[in-house]
């Protein structure tokens, strides 16, 4: 494939995502009211999420954090893995069909040359420690209390 295809699959894989979680957030509201704690639940972890990928973009601008080390924030990267997350929330059991099209996304942006393994994995760590933060305080919390 030359690099315009793969340009256009690149453009499209957060679309893809974007459709595939807020069609089935609406799905699962309407056809089964039993679990729309759930759809806030992944749908306020979304919003956290969303907001880190983009606050931490508007910081990097704002203080040169990644510039100042020759590296670049990856807001596909940050953003991408959001949806992710989310959509791991909702198709439990499908986890891995999720992760394995994030990573082969990941490959393809370093293929492409959009970002370097080091932009990759710089942003993914500030967006995974808030990731593991919002989970337990919205999936693990109630669980906790149960106990």
């Amino acid at each position: 494939m030359n690099y315009e295809t793969l340009d256009t699959i690149a453009d499209a894989y957060i679309p893809a995502l974007a459709i595939i979680l807020f069609c089935t957030l609406i799905f699962i509201t309407f056809k089964n009211g039993k679990q729309i704690e759930a759809v806030k639940k992944v749908s306020l972890y979304f919003i956290c999420l969303i907001i880190t990928s983009f606050g931490l973009m508007f910081i990097d601008n704002t203080l040169s954090i990644w510039p100042s080390i020759n590296l670049d924030y990856s807001t596909h990267t940050a953003v991408s893995f959001t949806f992710v997350l989310s959509l791991n929330q909702i198709f439990v059991k499908r986890w891995q069909l999720i992760i394995l099209s994030f990573i082969l996304y990941l490959v393809l942006m370093v293929y492409q040359q959009y970002h370097s393994i080091a932009d990759i994995l710089t942003t993914l760590i500030p967006i995974g420690l808030m990731a593991t933060i919002f989970y337990r305080v919205l999936f693990l919390a109630k669980k906790k209390k149960e106990n």
